[in-house]
């Protein structure tokens, strides 16, 4: 994860080091720069962990999803969505739950048959169900 950190702090020194070398104060970019780069590196991290699923629950055709951050308060709710569509090649799935989209690596799931199976099975409700 410090991708984010790296990538927004490239541009305050590759600015604070032209300054430098024209002999310019760098001042500035200690007090702006790096808290800003900080600021949008904290925001990036927190949308992409927003978006890592990392749990998975099933009942009765629905899926219930928890992110890497409602996972780490168990006491929050799940959030519940029909499995409208699953598409998997190799090592990813992709899913439609709801109005979104999610992509599962395979490689990320040490139980991916299992995984794959109760997916299957929630979509087989869910296709079952419109035929009804």
């Amino acid at each position: 994860m410090a991708l984010p950190l790296g990538v927004c702090m490239i541009p305050v020194m590759i600015l604070g080091l032209s300054s430098v070398l024209q002999g310019q104060s760098v001042i500035g970019y200690l007090y702006f720069g790096f808290p800003a780069g900080l600021s949008i590196a904290a925001a990036w991290t927190y949308i992409r962990i927003r978006d890592v699923l990392v749990e998975m629950h099933f009942r009765d055709g629905d899926v219930g999803i928890r992110s890497l951050v409602s996972a780490a308060s168990p006491s929050g709710k799940i959030r519940w969505f029909r499995l409208l569509d699953m598409q998997s090649d190799g090592n990813q799935i992709r899913l439609t739950l709801g109005h979104e989209f999610y992509k599962i690596f395979l490689s990320e799931w040490p139980e991916k048959q299992d995984l794959i199976e109760h997916l299957r099975e929630a979509l087989g409700d869910m296709k079952q169900q419109l035929d009804d």
